[in-house]
């Protein structure tokens, strides 16, 4: 709708025709529809929980416990990007998990944090469906 406030239509039932922000899409490029803002929540929670069995986990000089934490939060977001709520591909994927010496630095270690840092991409929803047409002279071979 023009106002950007969600409206219900009746198309095979009732349905919820519009999923956004009351905000313009110029202002706020990525919550303007409101799953991305449910996505967030969800990839907040499941971070959480891989988290937990990181607290008191020894952070070595090498860095592995960090490199499990990230593998661990990689595999998560691969999980959203499979089901596609993160826009990406295996080759391109539509996240990053930084867990390396920018983000866990010697004083944050010293201090006994483990720190991630998640870049993600949320996949955006179809908000109309634009269908062409074409239609031809039966004295056309119409070719696939």
């Amino acid at each position: 709708a023009a106002s950007n406030i969600n409206t219900f239509q009746y198309i095979n039932g009732p349905e919820n025709y519009g999923f956004r922000a009351a905000v313009p899409q110029a202002t706020d490029g990525i919550y303007y529809q409101l799953q991305h803002a449910r996505t967030r929540m969800a990839v907040i929670a499941q971070a959480q929980l891989i988290g937990q069995p990181f607290v008191f986990a020894q952070l070595d000089g090498q860095g592995a416990t960090a490199s499990k934490f990230g593998g661990a939060l990689q595999g998560m977001l691969a999980r959203f990007q499979g089901v596609g709520a993160v826009y990406g591909s295996t080759s391109a994927p539509g996240f990053l998990v930084d867990v390396g010496p920018d983000v866990n630095t010697p004083a944050t270690i010293a201090a006994g944090e483990l720190n991630a840092l998640i870049t993600v991409a949320f996949s955006p929803g179809a908000e109309s469906v634009q269908i062409q047409i074409n239609v031809v002279p039966i004295t056309t071979t119409v070719a696939a």
